[in-house]
């Protein structure tokens, strides 16, 4: 790996140079090749590199799930003895090693799986409804921390945890029949693989937990620095450099200019030239819904107590469990099987469609739509 600085912050959003993203392993990569940047190899220096690299990132082996397990249990139920921010912080970028190689392996479980059932008649979102169909998870209880706020990344983020028991025992008559159709080959070739793709899905927001409770204490400290410093509002301490903490005054002046970038609306890509990839739709959370089309700020302004709704949004943020009450369902531009908001989705049995956009097939917020989350299809009513 060469580190290549491909992420970049444009006004607050962090943003991801594809391009030196792939060459920090693959450097004989390009996503240049042609005008529809499809990733290829291009002749030049860095093959013998690449080459090594593509044969390694093959030999990753996905079985120490539970070996995994037993590291985030442990560091989850760990009572933190942390008593400043430069320790909360390594503390957070040390565990996020492991959080970290989580999501990597998780990744690819689930790309084996689909492999595996391109041409079954049921998708990893039925396999994942109906989970405690081939694997009890009971016994792998971890006792989080009580109190926790916030859900995904953003340190400002102060909403309830949302948390679900995982290893549900229900499972239908379509994912029990397919099964027993199968060979035993054909079983003894799948069984495992499900195993360890619900146990990496489990681990997934096992992880997100584990990220929650080190900002938590990270919060904390920042709070106790706030208070010596005698901050009126201790929430301003957000606006200060990490590893340069500043007092009030700075803090404010930096608020100000974060938030100048409010008004802007910007694109989830950013290229040199016009570029269209046609996105299909996805089912990343299993089940069906019909609703009302609305987006988060219809919810945050009305009463919607009298009507079915099914949110349209632009990404997956773990942030939209606080409107879990209030929706049937959820339509978004991006997102996928792994999101963290797919996985409580699908514990919660909320059906989610990726690769969403307002006006395909002529479809409009306050439109009546039907999703449907093992499909992946959203139809005008």
């Amino acid at each position: 790996y060469r580190d290549t600085q491909f992420l970049k912050i444009i006004g607050n959003e962090l943003f991801v140079d594809k391009e030196k993203e792939i060459k920090s392993l693959l450097p004989a990569y390009t996503y240049f090749s042609t005008s529809s940047f499809e990733l290829k190899m291009k002749g030049g220096g860095g093959i013998l590199k690449t080459l090594k690299n593509i044969f390694l990132l093959n030999t990753i082996k996905t079985n120490k799930y539970e070996a995994l397990f037993e590291e985030v249990k442990k560091l989850l139920e760990l009572k933190n003895q942390i008593e400043s921010v430069e320790e909360a912080t390594e503390h957070f970028l040390k565990d996020y090693e492991t959080i970290f190689e989580i999501n990597l392996l998780a990744g690819l479980s689930f790309k084996k799986i689909e492999l595996l059932l391109k041409k079954e008649p049921v998708s990893v979102t039925s396999i994942l409804d109906n989970q405690g169909f081939f694997i009890s998870l009971e016994k792998f209880d971890v006792n989080v921390p009580k109190n926790l706020k916030g859900n995904c990344l953003d340190i400002m983020d102060e909403s309830k945890l949302v948390q679900k028991k995982f290893g549900t025992k229900n499972s239908d008559k379509h994912i029990q029949n397919w099964w027993n159709s199968l060979s035993e080959y054909k079983k003894n070739l799948l069984e495992e693989r499900i195993k360890e793709m619900i146990f990496y899905n489990y681990l997934r927001e096992l992880g997100r937990n584990l990220t929650v409770k080190n900002l938590n204490t990270l919060r904390n400290e920042l709070f106790k620095y706030a208070k010596s410093k005698k901050f009126k509002n201790a929430s301003n301490i957000y606006f200060c450099p990490l590893f340069s903490l500043c007092n009030e005054k700075t803090a404010i002046n930096n608020k100000k200019k974060y938030h100048l970038f409010d008004i802007f609306n910007f694109p989830n890509k950013i290229t040199h030239s016009f570029s269209f990839k046609q996105v299909e739709l996805e089912g990343v959370s299993f089940g069906k819904a019909t609703g009302k089309l609305q987006n988060i700020e219809f919810l945050k302004n009305n009463d919607t107590s009298s009507e079915k709704i099914i949110l349209y949004t632009e990404f997956l943020s773990p942030q939209i469990t606080q409107y879990f009450d209030k929706i049937v369902g959820i339509v978004s531009e991006n997102g996928g099987m792994l999101s963290h908001l797919s996985i409580i989705a699908r514990e919660q049995k909320i059906p989610i469609v990726t690769g969403f956009r307002l006006g395909k097939d002529n479809i409009q917020l306050g439109d009546m739509i039907e999703i449907n989350g093992e499909k992946g299809s959203a139809t005008k009513m």
